[in-house]
């Protein structure tokens, strides 16, 4: 029996016809298309399960209501993808609170790479909730924004809420954007990692941006508990208004490549523990607060370094949300 299932999920993973329109589930009834498309939708549990599903849709790959948990069968590989260019381009919208997570048993964890084409402005994965990822081997890649105004920016992953990666491999990188560049951008906070747990993989890299709005993470708030994580960009490789690392990611590496004019960046040291640190000499940290390992302020900055900090911090994630609105992204 065990047999039997394995061969099903393989078979459906490698036939599964390619999805040319936007999958949209906000609606829908159950579906079991699991051996015709790779995917199934629950609409009591609100659970899509993804075995190998391949989606090229216009502008939109998947829209998911708030509250969805996507699952990832073991073993399969998931793709989805955008074409032509547009004042949006995203690959999974989700309406509030979104879960990814692996199926259970034994087996190969499930992927899901998605890639964005070039448009107005590029999402990866954005939601008006929170996001939680607990398990699975995660890709996400937004291209660059086609119109180089000031309105326009690209995420690998943006939520308005907090964003909680506890297990897994996480990757997401932005392209280049003119307003701002994240890879991982949240409204409120980052959290990697549990205390005590060996952690995820996360590599947060964001690009180039003219108005030097560019992180590899970036949100008020960000916690590194645990995992191996690497944070690049353009600018700084982290910005918020706190940093927080009490038991110690197992690995940490932030690195910057420019620096605008006027901006103070703090560096920063590890506690005492079995951690591996890289911060690039050129500012990889801009926070007011950084706190990493053994509870200790590691930074000190004066207080009107702090301001500049905090300024820009809260004016970048304005901006994003400002433009978020007005891209269109609360309804795409």
């Amino acid at each position: 029996m065990a047999l039997l299932c394995a061969l099903t999920v393989f078979v459906s993973s490698a036939c599964a016809a390619q999805i040319t329109t936007t999958l949209d589930v906000r609606s829908m009834a159950t579906v079991d298309n699991l051996a015709t498309d790779g995917w199934a939708w629950d609409a009591g549990s609100l659970t899509l399960t993804l075995s190998g599903v391949n989606i090229d849709a216009v502008e939109c790959g998947m829209r998911l209501p708030a509250g969805t948990t996507i699952v990832l069968t073991n073993g399969s590989t998931n793709r989805i993808s955008t074409r032509a260019s547009g004042p949006a381009n995203v690959g999974i919208k989700a309406f509030g609170d979104l879960t990814i997570t692996n199926s259970s048993g034994a087996g190969s964890a499930g992927r899901l790479i998605i890639t964005t084409a070039t448009g107005d402005s590029t999402y990866g994965i954005h939601g008006n909730g929170n996001l939680l990822v607990k398990a699975g081997l995660i890709s996400v890649t937004a291209a660059n924004a086609a119109v180089q105004t000031y309105e326009t920016y690209s995420c690998g992953v943006w939520f308005d809420g907090s964003i909680t990666i506890l297990g897994g491999s996480f990757s997401a990188t932005a392209g280049n954007g003119p307003a701002q560049s994240y890879g991982i951008a949240s409204g409120v906070s980052i959290t990697i990692g549990e205390e005590g747990q060996p952690g995820p993989t996360v590599r947060a890299i964001g690009k180039d941006s003219s108005r030097r709005y560019s992180a590899g993470l970036m949100s008020r708030n960000i916690t590194l508990n645990s995992g191996n994580i690497t944070a690049l960009a353009g600018v700084g490789g982290i910005g918020a208004s706190s940093v927080w690392a009490w038991s110690g990611p197992t690995a940490l590496v932030v690195s910057a490549d420019l620096l605008p004019p006027g901006v103070v960046v703090g560096s920063a040291m590890m506690g005492t523990n079995n951690s591996s640190v890289l911060l690039d000499s050129s500012g990889g940290i801009m926070s007011n607060t950084v706190e990493l390992n053994d509870g200790r302020p590691s930074t000190t900055t004066s207080a009107s370094s702090v301001l500049t900090i905090s300024l820009l911090v809260i004016l970048a994630l304005g901006v994003i949300a400002v433009g978020a609105r007005k891209r269109g992204f609360a309804s795409n």
